[in-house]
Protein backbone atom coordinates (compact mmCIF):
# COMPACT_ATOMS: atom_id res chain seq x y z
CA UNK A 1 0.00 0.00 0.00
CA UNK A 2 1.24 3.19 -1.04
CA UNK A 3 1.71 5.99 1.82
CA UNK A 4 -0.58 7.88 -0.18
CA UNK A 5 -3.29 5.73 0.23
CA UNK A 6 -2.66 4.65 3.52
CA UNK A 7 -3.07 8.78 4.51
CA UNK A 8 -5.69 8.80 2.77
CA UNK A 9 -7.25 5.33 4.53
CA UNK A 10 -6.30 7.05 7.68
CA UNK A 11 -8.18 10.30 6.76
CA UNK A 12 -11.04 8.60 6.19
CA UNK A 13 -10.99 6.42 8.91
CA UNK A 14 -10.86 9.35 11.33
CA UNK A 15 -13.16 11.22 9.71
CA UNK A 16 -16.12 8.04 10.09
CA UNK A 17 -14.68 7.93 13.79
CA UNK A 18 -15.78 11.86 14.32
CA UNK A 19 -18.90 11.35 12.26
CA UNK A 20 -19.83 8.43 14.51
CA UNK A 21 -18.93 10.59 17.72
CA UNK A 22 -20.69 13.68 16.27
CA UNK A 23 -23.79 11.58 16.07
CA UNK A 24 -23.22 10.06 19.36
CA UNK A 25 -23.29 13.21 21.34
CA UNK A 26 -25.90 14.45 19.08
CA UNK A 27 -28.54 11.46 20.85
CA UNK A 28 -26.69 12.13 23.92
CA UNK A 29 -28.06 16.31 23.82
CA UNK A 30 -31.51 15.54 22.54
CA UNK A 31 -32.14 13.04 25.56
CA UNK A 32 -30.52 16.08 27.80
CA UNK A 33 -32.64 18.38 26.20
CA UNK A 34 -35.94 16.19 26.44
CA UNK A 35 -35.32 15.42 30.52
CA UNK A 36 -34.24 18.83 31.16
CA UNK A 37 -30.71 17.47 32.28
CA UNK A 38 -28.37 20.15 33.26
CA UNK A 39 -25.62 18.24 34.26
CA UNK A 40 -25.65 16.33 31.47
CA UNK A 41 -26.07 19.40 29.37
CA UNK A 42 -22.73 20.80 30.95
CA UNK A 43 -21.17 17.57 30.35
CA UNK A 44 -21.61 17.86 26.53
CA UNK A 45 -21.26 21.65 26.35
CA UNK A 46 -17.51 20.64 27.53
CA UNK A 47 -16.72 17.56 25.80
CA UNK A 48 -17.88 19.15 22.31
CA UNK A 49 -14.70 20.80 20.29
CA UNK A 50 -15.71 22.34 16.70
CA UNK A 51 -12.59 21.40 15.05
CA UNK A 52 -11.63 18.86 11.99
CA UNK A 53 -13.88 17.12 9.69
CA UNK A 54 -17.33 17.86 11.70
CA UNK A 55 -16.90 21.08 12.19
CA UNK A 56 -20.10 22.50 11.28
CA UNK A 57 -22.16 19.78 12.30
CA UNK A 58 -20.58 19.87 16.17
CA UNK A 59 -20.57 24.03 16.47
CA UNK A 60 -24.31 24.32 15.86
CA UNK A 61 -25.03 21.33 18.45
CA UNK A 62 -22.52 23.33 20.92
CA UNK A 63 -24.70 26.43 19.91
CA UNK A 64 -28.28 24.61 20.48
CA UNK A 65 -26.63 23.37 23.68
CA UNK A 66 -25.26 26.51 24.94
CA UNK A 67 -29.19 27.88 23.90
CA UNK A 68 -30.77 25.47 25.93
CA UNK A 69 -28.32 25.85 28.94
CA UNK A 70 -28.99 29.54 28.87
CA UNK A 71 -32.92 28.28 29.36
CA UNK A 72 -32.18 26.31 32.10
CA UNK A 73 -30.26 28.58 34.10
CA UNK A 74 -33.66 30.95 33.46
CA UNK A 75 -36.17 28.26 34.35
CA UNK A 76 -34.29 27.23 37.74
CA UNK A 77 -34.18 30.79 38.59
CA UNK A 78 -37.98 31.18 38.15
CA UNK A 79 -38.16 27.56 40.27
CA UNK A 80 -36.46 29.32 43.17
CA UNK A 81 -39.39 29.76 46.30
CA UNK A 82 -40.54 32.97 46.87
CA UNK A 83 -37.98 34.75 49.09
CA UNK A 84 -37.33 37.82 50.30
CA UNK A 85 -36.20 39.73 47.96
CA UNK A 86 -32.85 40.14 49.63
CA UNK A 87 -32.32 36.38 49.50
CA UNK A 88 -33.23 36.40 45.48
CA UNK A 89 -31.31 38.91 44.41
CA UNK A 90 -27.92 37.24 44.63
CA UNK A 91 -29.28 34.26 42.87
CA UNK A 92 -30.52 36.31 40.57
CA UNK A 93 -27.26 37.74 39.96
CA UNK A 94 -25.58 34.22 39.75
CA UNK A 95 -28.34 32.94 37.28
CA UNK A 96 -28.02 35.99 35.25
CA UNK A 97 -24.42 36.05 34.70
CA UNK A 98 -24.73 32.24 34.13
CA UNK A 99 -27.55 32.90 30.69
CA UNK A 100 -25.66 35.97 29.73
CA UNK A 101 -22.25 33.67 29.35
CA UNK A 102 -23.96 30.80 27.48
CA UNK A 103 -25.62 32.93 25.07
CA UNK A 104 -22.48 35.22 24.87
CA UNK A 105 -20.70 32.04 23.58
CA UNK A 106 -23.65 31.20 21.69
CA UNK A 107 -23.45 34.62 19.98
CA UNK A 108 -19.76 33.86 19.32
CA UNK A 109 -19.71 30.45 17.69
CA UNK A 110 -22.64 31.23 15.47
CA UNK A 111 -23.71 35.11 14.94
CA UNK A 112 -26.04 34.48 11.95
CA UNK A 113 -28.66 31.83 14.65
CA UNK A 114 -31.47 34.57 14.95
CA UNK A 115 -32.46 31.94 17.89
CA UNK A 116 -29.44 33.44 19.28
CA UNK A 117 -30.92 36.73 20.04
CA UNK A 118 -34.41 35.31 20.94
CA UNK A 119 -32.49 33.65 24.12
CA UNK A 120 -31.14 36.87 24.62
CA UNK A 121 -34.29 39.20 24.47
CA UNK A 122 -35.78 36.61 27.07
CA UNK A 123 -33.85 37.86 30.17
CA UNK A 124 -34.79 41.76 29.38
CA UNK A 125 -38.40 40.83 28.93
CA UNK A 126 -38.99 38.63 31.89
CA UNK A 127 -36.80 39.33 34.22
CA UNK A 128 -37.38 41.28 37.35
CA UNK A 129 -36.15 45.20 37.10
CA UNK A 130 -33.63 44.95 39.84
CA UNK A 131 -32.20 41.52 37.50
CA UNK A 132 -31.66 44.04 34.58
CA UNK A 133 -35.09 43.86 33.06
CA UNK A 134 -34.62 46.61 30.13
CA UNK A 135 -37.58 46.31 27.25
CA UNK A 136 -35.68 48.39 25.05
CA UNK A 137 -32.50 45.95 25.24
CA UNK A 138 -35.12 43.13 24.15
CA UNK A 139 -36.53 44.91 21.02
CA UNK A 140 -33.17 45.37 19.69
CA UNK A 141 -31.62 41.97 19.95
CA UNK A 142 -35.43 41.06 18.44
CA UNK A 143 -34.55 43.48 15.73
CA UNK A 144 -31.63 41.28 15.36
CA UNK A 145 -33.20 38.21 15.06
CA UNK A 146 -35.93 39.58 12.87
CA UNK A 147 -33.24 40.87 10.33
CA UNK A 148 -31.78 37.53 10.05
CA UNK A 149 -35.04 35.54 9.96
CA UNK A 150 -38.31 38.28 9.51
CA UNK A 151 -40.59 34.92 9.68
CA UNK A 152 -39.04 33.30 12.82
CA UNK A 153 -42.17 32.78 14.59
CA UNK A 154 -40.61 32.74 18.44
CA UNK A 155 -39.29 36.20 17.86
CA UNK A 156 -42.28 37.87 16.75
CA UNK A 157 -44.55 36.75 19.41
CA UNK A 158 -41.99 37.69 21.92
CA UNK A 159 -41.72 41.24 19.85
CA UNK A 160 -45.41 41.40 20.37
CA UNK A 161 -45.63 40.57 23.96
CA UNK A 162 -43.02 43.32 24.70
CA UNK A 163 -44.88 45.92 22.61
CA UNK A 164 -47.79 44.87 24.75
CA UNK A 165 -46.24 45.35 27.94
CA UNK A 166 -44.69 49.15 26.50
CA UNK A 167 -48.49 50.40 25.91
CA UNK A 168 -48.50 49.79 22.12
CA UNK A 169 -51.34 47.12 22.25
CA UNK A 170 -52.62 48.00 18.43
CA UNK A 171 -48.64 47.18 17.23
CA UNK A 172 -48.68 44.12 18.83
CA UNK A 173 -52.42 42.74 17.93
CA UNK A 174 -51.09 43.90 13.95
CA UNK A 175 -48.23 41.39 14.51
CA UNK A 176 -50.08 38.28 16.30
CA UNK A 177 -52.52 38.90 13.09
CA UNK A 178 -49.65 38.23 11.58
CA UNK A 179 -48.13 35.59 12.87
CA UNK A 180 -51.92 33.76 12.42
CA UNK A 181 -51.52 34.61 8.94
CA UNK A 182 -48.35 32.48 8.60
CA UNK A 183 -49.57 29.81 10.73
CA UNK A 184 -53.39 29.39 11.82
CA UNK A 185 -52.51 27.21 14.39
CA UNK A 186 -50.15 29.19 16.18
CA UNK A 187 -51.79 28.81 19.72
CA UNK A 188 -50.16 31.42 21.57
CA UNK A 189 -51.35 34.21 19.08
CA UNK A 190 -54.62 32.87 19.35
CA UNK A 191 -55.04 32.78 23.19
CA UNK A 192 -53.12 36.44 23.07
CA UNK A 193 -56.02 37.85 20.80
CA UNK A 194 -58.55 35.16 22.64
CA UNK A 195 -59.50 33.13 19.05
Amino acid sequence: MTRALSRLMLLLSFSLCAAAQVHELTVRAEAAMKSYDAQETATLIDALRPEGGNAEETRMLLVRLLLFQAELYRIDFEDLPEKSYAARRPLGKLYRKKMDAATARAVELDPRNPRVYVTLAKPYVFAPEEHGRDYGKALAALDQALALDPHLEQARLLRAHVLKLLGKAEESREILHDVLRDNPACRPAQRELAL
